[in-house]
């Protein structure tokens, strides 16, 4: 179920790059201490762009778009990282299935 969340955040992150006018092969998604998913693409682009991380940051995140009945709850910059978490009904849907499936889960 993890990876219907970083698909979303992914097509959410990349659709945020492309309105803010870059292209990025890399989304440098990957876990994190602070959030559920954390994204590093604004590093990967400064040197590409020659702008600064925290531009670019602030960029994709005024054109991040999360729909209502998304997995994602919200969006955070921490510049130039920009963090994801899960919403709470993702979290109530994992948690029934694990108790509905018990050791057959995964």
């Amino acid at each position: 179920m993890f990876l219907k969340f970083k698909d979303e955040v992914s097509s959410v992150l990349s659709n945020a790059v492309a309105e803010a006018g870059f292209k990025a092969d890399d989304l440098g998604l990957e876990g994190s201490i602070h959030a559920d998913i954390s994204s590093s693409v604004a590093f990967r682009l400064a040197p590409k762009y020659k702008r600064n991380p925290k531009e670019i940051c602030e960029a994709i995140y005024k054109n991040i778009r999360i729909h209502p009945d998304s997995l994602i709850d919200r969006a955070e910059i921490k510049c130039p990282y920009i963090n994801f978490f899960v919403s709470r009904m993702f979290l109530n849907e994992t948690v029934l299935r694990v108790l509905l499936e018990r050791e057959y889960f995964g």
